[in-house]
């Protein structure tokens, strides 16, 4: 009965009717040739075919497996005219039709289904044997199955095609284009896109339900039939299922794959209803023994899945899709599936298919990670004894030359390393596999920490933060690895891998690591604690290396791998400052986090304030935002809350508030200003604030946190109760801090508090200032609250004309009570001899000065002179008159500042406070500040107290910016003190000009830049980095290049103290400036190179370029003209000037080499700058051959000859520029030559003679060391001292330098190939501006698909890296058989 069916199925598809002549051709030609015919298909075939497939269906479910059944339906189908050929035919001309791209619905339907019946006759016994099965044909019913991966969807009315071609001269959408490469492929695939035609949604609907129907037959052929004999078409099957995997794969639960239910015998595929699964399936039943041998086979698999497995066809969009991820999850459950049912058998490929993911996974981070995740889970599935032989694997990589091929190494092992550690399974007890302890595993990332690479250092530092967070590795572990204590250190280095490889038998790879290939610059782990290694990553120069190390410092502080200690956290805190912004911001975040963990221990506290609070005033206003929201979060907004956050934030404020914090109030009250200008500074509960005010463990934190608060908010009821509160605390005995903020809330809200509360402060504070014991320092703040409780209380009761008269009696009532305290106690008593009560004396001035600043016109004349003669001898005390009111006219004319010294019996702390409170008076006092500033000045070169240094430049600088003319004259004497000898003075003495000059209230003249550039040779580390700061960030932050072009050579002339110029050094000079700024001689010549290298790197090529020009001209020139004498003061600056010319610092940035690490990392996104730069430098270059040749060489060529002529020692330094002149542009020197062969000849005689001198003086000295070396062992072995040694006998030979008379210390810098200039005229800025305008009229060719400049930064050639990382079988067999022979 069922093969009538399929007869009757079989007549209706017409193969009775096909040309017989037809059939022969096709036969003939083996099916090589296009079908020539249109053969009159049935408008119903769809029907038809579908209907014979399922009689086949239903025929093979009853049929028995003999060969007979065979026999029996080709005989039955013979009888009616259908042979094996017919059908043969019949099928190629409906497979032809199908995989055209220009096929309609119905032809590709027919394809697929033809696959289907051409499957299902495969499937009949015997049938896949006999003359039906034909290579091409199976080949193209395999390719029909991939129809659906190339329609194009559309709408049914759109059966044109798609216009594309009118956009493609549109020049706004290329430039939108990531990289112009990619236009020519945009064209090709809207040629193919022309040519395919459009389907209905519903149409492709309707194919995909035929193509599950055909997966279906072709998995149950899979399960039935063998294609051992047939290895070409076992590749195509893989490759044509993993495309189909790759098309349809979704964002289904990973449940859809259930590989348990997975059966060998093709049943399963009856229960899967979906396209993806019965690809999955299908590729799962072609790891058989029935295809040929397993291991092959599921390389052939691997090979194709790879793609998958790493997402690499995810590679052209921004961000992966999530289908991709899920794709490759279940490709990776599938590899373990066929581990768990085919085991070692697939070990191989399995091995194979791990080591090239990490060969050829994409370098990206999200790929990378991901990678790394399959890979650890594909070895966590795989047995102990694997394992452990593919770390040894994985360490062997982690040192290999290639960046790309440790980074993935090591993200690897640190998803291993999230792991549990695998332990002894049964079978393996006894054997000792160490690669698989987790011990073994840290050693390779922490050894990746000292990488050569800087982004393999990073990314060993982000999977330590990995590691770390995972929990699984304990700090023990962890510890004991850094600190070298469970750590083999040969297996670290190159040499020791080839031993270890010997002895141990690793896995069969695809291409295995040669010793040839390990990094030869690897150095053996110094054995050192986790915290040391993580700090000397934070000094990284990268910004990636040193942002991943604080994250790392973070993780290690929070999860207790590091104790938060100072030395721990202040590592995070200073990278708040770092110069990179992306480093700044995420250090502030970092140091947050760890307050977060670690709330309780003041150390965090301390470390927060000192990295987050500075980050307000941050250049960048990412980072400023991000402090200042870290501010409001955790102090602002949870001040007055519940819980935890509450006692942190009054920590905080506890140390804000403390002596240590003093510096953090200031970026505290910054903060909340910034917060009320943004409308984020709310009212709080003040309540809960004024009841901790009496509260001892937080009182100095709340009053502090009140001062600040008050400036913004305030109510009347609020501000009684903080009265009450103060008036009871103002009996206690409080911290000094707790009393000023505590004066100052009580002057902030004096306005709302009831007229009794204002009179009951006034009093209080009135009398507390009269208390001889009320400390100095509150002085101030207890004057200006008294002076708002007095505007309070009587401004908006008084006119305008009579509000300043209560508070000028006051003013009046209070100096007279000083005035007649100072007569009584300071004349009196120096008339008498009595001992001065400093305490009481200092109080008392501070009072003057206070009040007087305010109340200028009321200063009792009497009280001024008392106070200038204390800054004078005793003797002069006795001069002031007895009557206050007497007049100055009747006063001796005795200019008592004129006398400023040191005797008279006057205690210098009192000379001090006293001229720093006169200097409050001279503010708002013009002609007191006029007689006053000139004896000030000169205090500033007598004086030898420092601590009345300072207090001079404090008032001279206020000076300047009340009374900027009055002052001005007299910068180049307070500059002077930038060379003072107290490194106090000078700190300050640079603080408080930088001040003026970041408000233009001074401008660079004079010598005051060569001053401040002598501060970058200070003792000091910390003025070092302040006057540097102070040029980058403060008074130079924009123009610092030109500012020290236009003064570099008047530079060299000053620092080499040289005067005798006509331009240069003009400046008068005290004794002082002298000898404070000397830095002439060869004991000075380090410092001054520093200088010189400093001021060079703030400039950019033009500068450079048009400094080396006025070098020529101004100082080599000048030798030759004799403007500068020889053989005198003058030759130190013509070494400097030569130095510099030739020195490595003034070598144009675009002239320097790409950096080819960053090349191999894979940043092709630079490609385009990188392009630019290189044209760049080829402009520039030309323009420096062509400055070299037509100024520098004349003129150093004339220099030499006028040296040689002096027999000046100079012209070695001259020798030694040709020198490297040569080396570099010896062409070009030859050519300029080439009309005077005499002068080349001399030249390069002299050339000679000066490399002979310098070799055997190199010689010399080498001896000298070889022979004092020798001396020092004999009197070791003697056990004699020797009584002398060579000096520089302790260098190393390679390092030790013949020394002239006259250079001592000069450091022979290499040539750079700068620019120059010559006598008659430079012509640098012609030069300059013709670069520039054929730098406007080139393109950057680093954005054409087929550049040399493209393909170079893309893909650079590296000795040593894999030659192929694709599969291939042979040479699989190959290196297997190899590897059998050495083991």
């Amino acid at each position: 009965m069922g093969t009538e069916l399929i007869i009757t199925a079989f007549q209706s598809l017409g193969l009775e009717d096909l040309d017989a002549d037809w059939i022969e051709a096709m036969e003939s030609s083996e099916f090589t040739e296009e079908p020539d015919v249109d053969l009159s298909l049935p408008t119903s075939l769809a029907n038809n075919l579908q209907e014979c497939n399922d009689a086949l269906r239903s025929y093979l479910k009853n049929v028995s497996s003999s060969a007979d059944v065979r026999s029996s339906l080709l005989h039955d189908l013979s009888q009616v005219g259908i042979n094996c050929k017919n059908i043969k035919c019949w099928l190629y001309y409906l497979f032809h039709n199908g995989l055209k791209l220009s096929a309609n619905f119905e032809q590709k339907l027919f394809s697929i289904q033809a696959a289907g019946f051409y499957f299902l006759l495969l499937r009949i016994p015997g049938m896949n044997s006999s003359d039906l099965h034909q290579p091409i044909i199976f080949e193209k019913s395999v390719d029909s199955l991939l129809i659906t991966t190339e329609l194009k969807s559309g709408s049914p009315s759109d059966t044109t095609p798609r216009k594309r071609r009118g956009n493609e001269g549109n020049p706004a959408r290329k430039r939108k284009k990531k990289a112009s490469n990619r236009n020519a492929d945009a064209n090709d695939e809207s040629v193919l896109d022309d040519s395919i035609m459009v389907i209905s949604p519903e149409n492709v609907s309707c194919l995909v339900d035929s193509l599950v129907l055909a997966l279906r037959d072709f998995c149950l052929y899979l399960a039935s039939v063998s294609l051992r004999s047939n290895e070409m078409a076992v590749k195509q099957v893989i490759k044509s299922l993993v495309k189909l995997a790759i098309h349809f794969q979704t964002n289904c639960p990973l449940s859809i794959i259930d590989f348990p239910s997975f059966k060998a015998d093709g049943s399963s595929a009856y229960n899967l209803s979906m396209a993806y699964q019965l690809v999955v399936y299908a590729l799962f039943l072609m790891v058989s023994v029935k295809h040929g041998d397993l291991d092959h086979v599921a390389l052939i698999l691997f090979r194709f899945t790879l793609q998958i497995l790493i997402m690499k066809n995810a590679t052209g969009s921004s961000s992966v899709p999530r289908a991709y991820y899920q794709n490759a999850e279940i490709f990776r459950r599938l590899v373990c599936h066929l581990f768990d049912v085919h085991g070692s058998a697939v070990e191989h490929g399995i091995s194979v298919l791990t080591q090239n993911m990490i060969a050829q996974c994409p370098d990206r981070v999200e790929y990378r990670n991901h990678c790394a995740v399959v890979v650890a889970c594909i070895l966590n599935y795989m047995p102990l004894k694997w394992f452990a032989e593919f770390c040894d694997w994985l360490q062997r990589v982690s040192v290999h030359v290639k960046i790309t091929y440790r980074s993935n190494a090591v993200a690897v092992v640190s998803k291993l390393l999230c792991q549990s550690e695998r332990r002894s399974t049964q079978g393996c007890e006894g054997q000792s596999f160490d690669s698989a302890k987790h011990g073994f595993l840290l050693e390779i990332v922490v050894a990746r920490l000292m990488d050569v690479a800087p982004s393999v250092r990073s990314r060993s530092l982000a999977a330590l933060v990995e590691i770390m967070e995972s929990g699984v590795v304990s700090p023990s572990v962890l510890g004991s690895v850094t600190s070298g204590q469970n750590k083999d250190s040969e297996r670290l280095t190159p040499v020791a891998i080839g031993s270890v490889s010997e002895g141990i038998a690793t896995p069969p790879t695809l291409h295995s690591v040669p010793a040839s290939m390990i990094n030869q610059s690897e150095n053996a782990l110094n054995q050192t604690s986790l915290m040391h290694l993580l700090k000397k990553c934070t000094l990284e120069m990268k910004s990636m290396v040193r942002k991943t190390a604080v994250h790392a410092v973070q993780m290690a502080v929070n999860y207790g791998f590091v104790a938060p200690n100072a030395e721990s956290l202040d590592v995070i805190s200073v990278r708040c400052r770092d110069p990179s912004v992306a480093v700044r911001k995420f250090a502030v975040g970092s140091i947050t986090s760890v307050l977060l963990h670690h709330s309780n221990s003041p150390e965090a506290v301390l470390a927060w304030s000192k990295g987050v609070l500075p980050a307000l005033l941050d250049g960048e206003n990412s980072v400023q935002e991000k402090a200042l929201q870290l501010v409001q979060e955790l102090i602002i907004d949870n001040i007055s809350a519940a819980g935890d956050k509450k006692e942190l934030a009054w920590k905080l404020m506890g140390f804000i508030s403390s002596a240590e914090g003093d510096s953090s109030r200031t970026y505290f009250k910054m903060a909340c200003k910034l917060l009320k200008r943004q409308s984020k500074l709310g009212a709080l509960s003040m309540n809960q604030i004024i009841d901790k005010l009496s509260d001892t463990e937080y009182s100095a934190a709340a009053w502090s946190f009140l001062q600040i608060y008050t400036l913004y908010h305030c109510d009347k009821k609020a501000s009684d109760k903080v009265f009450k509160v103060w008036s009871e605390e103002l009996k206690k005995e409080k911290p000094l801090i707790v009393h000023i903020n505590a004066v100052l809330v009580i002057g902030q809200v004096c306005k709302s508090l009831s007229e009794e509360f204002q009179k009951q402060a006034l009093n209080a504070c009135c009398g507390w200032l009269k208390n001889q014991k009320c400390p100095v320092q509150l002085v101030a703040y207890l004057v200006q609250t008294i002076l708002n409780l007095i505007e309070a209380m009587h401004r908006d009761k008084s006119s305008s004309d009579e509000w300043p008269r209560p508070l000028m009696h006051w003013g009046e009532v209070t100096l007279k009570q000083v005035d007649e305290f100072l007569y009584k106690f300071v004349i009196l008593n120096a008339d008498n001899d009595a001992v001065v009560n400093k305490q009481s004396l200092i109080h008392q001035l501070h009072v003057a000065g206070n009040v007087g600043m305010h109340c200028t016109e009321k200063v009792p004349k009497r009280l001024l002179l008392t106070m200038q003669a204390l800054l004078t001898s005793t003797e002069c005390l006795t001069e002031i008159p007895r009557n206050p009111e007497q007049s100055s006219q009747d006063m001796p004319q005795s200019q008592p500042l004129s006398q400023f010294v040191q005797g008279g019996g006057v205690p210098a702390n009192v000379r001090a406070h006293a001229l720093i409170n006169l200097g409050k008076i001279c503010l708002n006092n013009e002609s007191l500040a006029k007689k006053c500033v000139h004896a000030m000045v000169r205090e500033l070169d007598s004086s030898t107290n420092e601590m009345l240094k300072i207090n001079v430049l404090a008032v001279l600088t206020d000076l300047c910016v009340q009374q900027t003319q009055l002052v001005d004259s007299h910068i180049p004497d307070i500059a002077n003190c930038l060379g003072d000898e107290s490194v106090a003075v000078r700190k300050n003495a640079l603080v408080l000009i930088s001040d003026l000059l970041k408000k233009d209230f001074v401008k660079w003249r004079g010598s005051l830049i060569y001053k401040f550039l002598a501060l970058l040779c200070d003792p000091s580390t910390e003025i070092r980095d302040l006057v540097r700061y102070s040029f980058t960030n403060q008074t130079l932050q924009r123009n610092a290049g030109d500012t020290f072009f236009r003064h570099f050579v008047e530079a060299v002339f000053y620092l080499n103290s040289y005067t005798k110029h006509n331009t240069y050094n003009r400046f008068a000079k005290s004794a002082r400036e002298t000898r404070s700024f000397n830095f002439s001689g060869p004991e000075r010549i380090a410092d001054r190179t520093a200088i010189y290298n400093y001021m060079l790197e703030q400039m950019d090529d033009g500068h450079r370029i048009k400094l080396v020009g006025k070098l020529c001209t101004d100082v080599l020139d000048g030798v030759v003209d004799g403007v500068l004498p020889l053989n005198g003061d003058a030759d130190p600056v013509l070494a400097d000037a030569l130095s510099i010319i030739s020195s490595q610092q003034i070598k144009l940035q675009c002239m320097k080499p790409v950096d080819e690490e960053l090349i191999e990392e894979g940043m092709q996104d630079n490609a385009a700058a990188t392009a630019s730069n290189v044209i760049k430098q080829t402009i520039i270059s030309q323009v420096i051959k062509r400055n070299l040749v037509e100024n520098i060489m004349p003129i150093l060529i004339a220099l030499k000859n006028k040296l040689v002529s002096c027999k000046s020692h100079a012209v070695k330094n001259v020798m030694q520029c040709i020198k490297e002149i040569m080396k570099d542009y010896k062409t070009e020197v030859q050519d300029l030559l080439a009309a005077d062969k005499q002068l080349a000849t001399e030249i390069e005689f002299d050339l000679k003679r000066f490399e002979s001198e310098e070799s055997e003086r190199e010689g010399a000295d080498k001896e000298r060391v070889d022979e004092a070396s020798v001396r020092r062992s004999l009197a070791r072995k003697d056990n004699v001292t020797p009584q002398s040694r060579t000096p520089g006998s302790r260098d190393a030979p390679a390092n030790h330098k013949a020394r002239t008379p006259g250079k001592e210390n000069v450091p022979q810098l290499l040539l750079t190939p700068a620019t120059g200039g010559r006598r008659p005229g430079l012509g640098i800025e012609a030069m300059l501006n013709s670069a520039r305008r054929a730098m406007g009229t080139l393109r950057v060719p680093g954005c054409d698909k087929d550049s040399n400049v493209r393909r170079a930064i893309s893909t650079p050639a590296k000795a040593g890296s894999f030659s192929d990382l694709t599969f291939n079988l042979n040479e699989i067999s190959a290196i297997a058989n190899t590897e059998r022979q050495s083991s």
